[in-house]
This record gives C-alpha cells, structure tokens and sequence, in this order.
C-alpha cells in the first residue's frame, strides 16, 4: 500500500469514508498497521477511545476511526483523521484490498482434504476451503469464496 488520502477517500467513499482533517488530501499512507506498533506513515483503525494514547504517541499518518468517536479525538496534529459509519466494514474492505496477504496465492485450490464438512453442507465448485476448516450443517458456501485455514 503507498497511496495519498484522497486516493484512499474516494476509492471508499461509497463505504462513507471521509477524508476529516487536515485537509491535505496528499499525504500518503505507506501501510496499514495496528495501533500499538503503528508509525509515522502508517494508517491504523480506531474503534476505542481509550485506545486514542497510542495515536498520540506513535503519530502515524492517518487514523480512521467511527463517525461517532471522530468528534471526540481532540487536537491530533501529525495525524489526519478519516471516518466511516461502518467501521469494521470498510477495515475487511480495505485489508482485503491492500492488506500485505494475496489469499489467491496461498496455494489451495477447491476443498482441501484436512477440512472437515457436515454432509449437509452445500459448496460451491468454485469455492477454496483451506486446511483443518470446518463447514457446520446447512451451510452454504458461495461461488469464489474462501474459507481459511483452521
């Protein structure tokens, strides 16, 4: 990931990303990180406000966070602020996107033989289920989607 704030605000802003503050949209965000090991150029997800210490002391380059904690943050000056109603949405979003990990190259193609599976179970062709997965009763497993290992 290494993309400037506006980018990251208007590839979202369908989700509800908002680009907060500062206003300069052109500061860029190398990666995503969490917020006990985040830095400067690091974008993290605030969904506590106790957790708001770290943001303070580590100034990564943006923080995204609630529209409802946005308001509450305070002065947080290296830091830009970005908010979205559906916080844990748009953090499964964005990971998947430009999260480090390519599920597509982890090796496992259709259903591994270590995953267990109630007979009951409906899979698509096109489904991966990775090693030591387990399918309960009646699940249904839709085209191009993965189950992870374990």
């Amino acid at each position: 990931m290494h993309m400037t704030l506006s980018d990251l605000a208007a590839e979202f802003a369908s989700f509800g990303l908002q680009l907060e503050s500062p206003p300069s949209g052109g500061r860029i965000v190398s990666r995503i990180a969490a917020l006990e090991e985040c830095q400067p150029g690091d974008l993290v997800f605030l969904d506590k406000l106790c957790n708001l210490p770290f943001v303070a002391e580590r100034r990564p380059a943006a923080v995204i966070t609630s529209s409802k904690l946005k308001d509450r943050l305070g002065e947080l000056p290296d830091t830009a602020v970005l908010s979205a109603p559906n916080l844990g949405l748009l953090h499964a979003l964005l990971k998947q996107r430009h999260g480090a990990r390519r599920f597509e190259d982890s090796g496992w193609e259709g259903v591994h033989p270590s995953a267990v599976i109630h007979p009951s179970a409906r899979i698509d062709p096109s489904a991966v289920i990775e090693p030591r997965a387990v399918i309960g009763r009646n699940a249904r497993i839709g085209a191009r989607c993965r189950i992870m290992a374990g």
